[in-house]
């Protein structure tokens, strides 16, 4: 009888992780930016600046977190991870102080999110999937999208029946909770004693066979570069777009919860799409599925320049949320491809202030649009714009010499 692989328990235990990760935070932010406004007499680029201080936060801590992830019990780093980001979003629902705020979001936060799940999570997937990489990878994100579903209408509902700071309070225990329980399933490394059979015929990933590569190679190979500043370059303006989401809607006057539906469809638009990506991820090549990914969003950004009917509108978030949403995780299996499984966490750790320095831009950038302008049209033009130049620079990898390990055959 075949072995099981506990890596799909990890995986499944991800899928948790990644649906708090994105529901109870980022998803939901833009719900929070409207009140919150109001509430402290904020302009709209102010609001988004609490995003603005994490991706700071986050690109200041990343590498060293990363680093030390490669190094140390990656279980741990997410049980300790998993009561701090409960405890700063139930901190933050009790402050009346902005400066604390800043604080929590720019200090604590960042480990996190980082040691809770987003670099912990794909770190111990590598690890665990030498093969079907990119399918793990994918299923374990699948919480992403459906984070995306069910947390946002929760959290409007919270927020018109018990205002914004129960419904950050309560978002923030129950993240942390479910969190802690996610942490409590992971192993840092497959067994010794694990059965062969029970990787689907791939050979067993024995325990750390190399050390991780020294951060100054790793620096001054041009892949590094090409592929994490392409991807930055989407994952910012697709975070950015997300938080303006919300706030782009209600301008078109549509409710609280017609906006929260808008974020549902793009995430359940997602799961199809990271369906799509599970079965095909491994079977052709990821640099070329990444660029059609880019090439996608840019296409389909445009539609949003097109019209402001709700329907229509729907149609263009569930057909945005499909094409877009396998971007981090087909991102991920490619650094595992090029720069080995021991170094995953070191590499995705010198790439997080890279993302985070264009998240910071990007967002800031957003509020600023609506403030100069009225409207968020010049916003979606920009994103048109950084999808084409990211597919350009994703495709430019192709011709670059291997960095540290070759392409697997």
């Amino acid at each position: 009888m075949r072995g099981f692989n506990y890596g799909w328990i990890i995986v499944a235990a991800g899928f948790v992780a990644n649906l708090v990760l994105m529901g109870a935070f980022y998803a939901s932010y833009g719900l929070f930016v409207l009140p919150v406004s109001e509430e402290f007499q904020l302009s709209r680029a102010d609001a988004n600046t609490g995003l603005v201080i994490l991706s700071l936060g986050i690109a200041l801590q990343a590498p060293l977190i990363g680093s030390l992830l490669d190094r140390v019990s990656v279980r741990r780093a997410m049980m300790v991870g998993s009561v701090i980001f409960g405890a700063v979003l139930a901190a933050i629902a009790l402050s009346r102080n902005l400066w604390l705020d800043v604080a929590l979001l720019g200090a604590a936060f960042p480990f996190a999110v980082l040691g809770a799940c987003s670099l912990a999570v794909p770190v111990l997937i590598v690890r665990w999937f030498p093969t079907h990489t990119a399918r793990a990878l994918v299923i374990c994100q699948l919480g992403f999208s459906v984070g995306g579903i069910v947390w946002p209408p929760l959290a409007a509902l919270l927020i018109e029946w018990q205002g914004w700071r129960t419904a950050l309070m309560v978002l923030g225990i129950a993240a942390g909770a479910i969190l802690c329980v996610a942490g409590m399933v992971m192993r840092d490394w497959p067994s010794a004693e694990a059965s062969e059979s029970a990787f689907d015929g791939a050979e067993r990933p024995e325990a750390r066979q190399e050390p991780p590569a020294a951060v100054g190679k790793l620096l001054r190979t041009a892949q590094f570069w090409t592929i994490n500043l392409s991807g930055a370059l989407v994952i910012a303006t697709s975070s950015a777009f997300t938080v303006s989401l919300a706030p782009m809607a209600h301008d078109e006057g549509l409710t609280l919860v017609q906006a929260a539906t808008l974020i549902s469809v793009m995430s359940a638009a997602g799961i199809a799409g990271k369906l799509v990506l599970a079965a095909i991820g491994d079977r052709f090549d990821r640099i070329l599925i990444l660029v059609g990914i880019f090439l996608a969003g840019a296409i389909t950004t445009a539609a949003f320049l097109m019209t402001d009917e709700y329907v229509l509108l729907l149609v263009a978030v569930g057909v945005t949320g499909f094409f877009t949403a396998g971007t981090t995780p087909v991102l991920n299996a490619v650094i595992a491809d090029r720069f080995g499984r021991a170094s995953f966490g070191t590499v995705t750790g010198l790439a997080q202030p890279v993302q985070s320095i264009a998240a910071m831009v990007t967002i800031r950038y957003a509020g600023e649009i609506f403030d100069r302008t009225g409207g968020y049209d010049l916003l979606l033009t920009s994103i048109i714009a950084v999808n084409l130049l990211a597919a350009a620079v994703m495709f430019a990898t192709r011709l670059l010499p291997a960095p540290l390990r070759p392409h697997p055959a």
